[in-house]
């Protein structure tokens, strides 16, 4: 096999193992082993001279009418999008509200989908058509306008509460209010928001103690509570409306495609450090991160949590690894039961609920096709199909390079060795390019 394993020191004194498997010319797989802080770790490194970089929203709204309220798996934003692979992205809202709002900043090709945050988890990093990422500290304001009235803007694409003005674009397909608000229905043929520059809308309709509506193609909806509308000089269907939204600190003829999250973990090549009395960056979580490397190398991170064989990690011992895979610059992503990594619709981690949380957004990239890579008849063997937690066991696959996963309950390194968890069943799964081969295994006591 094409794996490149290495002992960093003898078990007993630093018990750290990591593989690297070149899985193709432009993806390596990385998986870290460490005995001593009881954590597995998991990374995709990333070449954009060749692999595109980009941001999904899971299901390509930000609501919709599902049970996640706009929310999906990494995996099927995968197969939605028909990406190579990719990791899951910022913070979104949480518990009974509709959860498809990510907490950041989100934007896709050019089109704001969801404004900056300030705060200790509301960074941002972005990149280029070229896929070089770089760290942002942004600041937005937005502005609506009709006749001599200035309205500002609080929020886009976000749930409307009963203070809030909130613009609403196609892209969040439909709008919820926790109390019932006005709605201004706006005339919008270009249906695509972008930063720095002013859109000239007229009013198509206005609608009052709305608390949900789905928006229709090429419309935009104001919503505000009924009390603020009615402090203002009447608005009339076909009014003229200016609708304005500048962030600070984005080129956005340069920086196409943000995302939010954080906080920065490594600056200019220097890992940063968080106070011991936050309880957020002390707990060992699960985590990822996206970070880049001297010669402009995207790292895509998860490290496994709340589990027997991966216990979790600091923000600070997450910035210094990530320092130590070689990351000048890196950035904390949404961790617990989000973490997820994912390549070719495998997933390569083991998430902390047994399963995957579905998400608001992720960082996707997309590889270039290759006819003469492709592997089709990848088989995973094994000389038992069933063991006691007392036994480990050695699969082995009729093509190198692969990609050794499990789920269920036993966890497997990059040797394909399985280590039992507990009694049940593991499905092993070994991946290469674009094909994967599964095996279960039966786990006695």
């Amino acid at each position: 096999m094409f794996v490149a394993t290495l002992a960093l020191s003898v078990a007993l004194q630093n018990p750290i193992q990591i593989w690297d498997v070149p899985i193709t010319p432009e993806v390596t797989f990385r998986m870290e082993r460490n005995t001593a802080e009881n954590t597995n770790s998991y990374g995709l490194l990333l070449d954009p001279k060749t692999v595109q970089l980009n941001v999904a929203l899971a299901g390509g709204t930000v609501y919709d009418e599902s049970p996640f309220n706009g929310r999906t798996t990494l995996s099927k934003i995968i197969e939605q999008t028909k990406a190579s692979g990719g990791i899951n992205a910022d913070f979104f809202q949480w518990g009974d509200d509709p959860g498809g709002d990510p907490s950041g900043a989100m934007i896709h090709l050019g089109k704001l989908l969801s404004r900056p945050t300030k705060g200790g988890r509301a960074d941002a990093i972005g990149w280029d058509s070229n896929s070089l990422l770089s760290l942002l500290d942004l600041d937005w304001e937005a502005s609506a306008t009709i006749g001599t009235q200035i309205i500002p803007i609080d929020d886009i694409n976000a749930r409307s509460d009963d203070s809030e003005v909130i613009l609403h674009t196609n892209d969040a397909a439909h709008f919820y209010a926790t109390t019932p608000q006005t709605a201004i229905y706006l005339q919008a043929p270009e249906a695509q928001l972008t930063t720095n520059r002013e859109f000239r809308l007229t009013i198509k309709s206005i609608k009052s103690t709305q608390s949900k509506a789905q928006i229709p193609n090429g419309e935009w909806v104001l919503t505000m509570p009924t009390a603020r509308f009615e402090n203002l000089t009447k608005p009339q269907i076909g009014d003229l409306v200016s609708i304005k939204v500048n962030i600070a600190g984005l080129d956005p003829n340069k920086m196409t495609n943000v995302i939010g999250g954080g906080p920065d973990l490594v600056v200019n090549g220097n890992p940063q450090s968080f106070p011991t009395t936050d309880s957020f960056a002390e707990t060992k979580h699960p985590r990822s991160a996206i970070g880049s490397t001297t010669d402009g190398k995207i790292w895509l991170v998860v490290v496994d949590g709340r589990q027997p064989q991966s216990v979790g990690i600091k923000l600070n011992d997450l910035a210094t690894k990530l320092r130590d895979w070689g990351c000048t610059q890196a950035m904390n992503l949404d961790g617990g039961g989000s973490s997820s990594i994912n390549f070719f619709q495998t997933v390569l981690n083991k998430p902390s609920a047994g399963s995957e949380r579905a998400i608001a957004n992720a960082v996707t990239f997309n590889i270039p096709a290759n006819p003469s890579q492709s592997q089709k008849n990848l088989t995973v063997t094994s000389p038992e199909s069933t063991i006691s937690t007392k036994q480990t066991l050695t699969l082995s696959a009729n093509i190198s390079p692969i990609i050794w996963t499990a789920q269920g309950d036993a966890w497997i390194d990059q040797s394909g060795t399985l280590h039992p968890l507990k009694p049940g069943k593991a499905t092993v799964t070994a991946t290469t390019r674009d094909t994967s081969s599964s095996i279960e295994i039966t786990i006695t006591e």
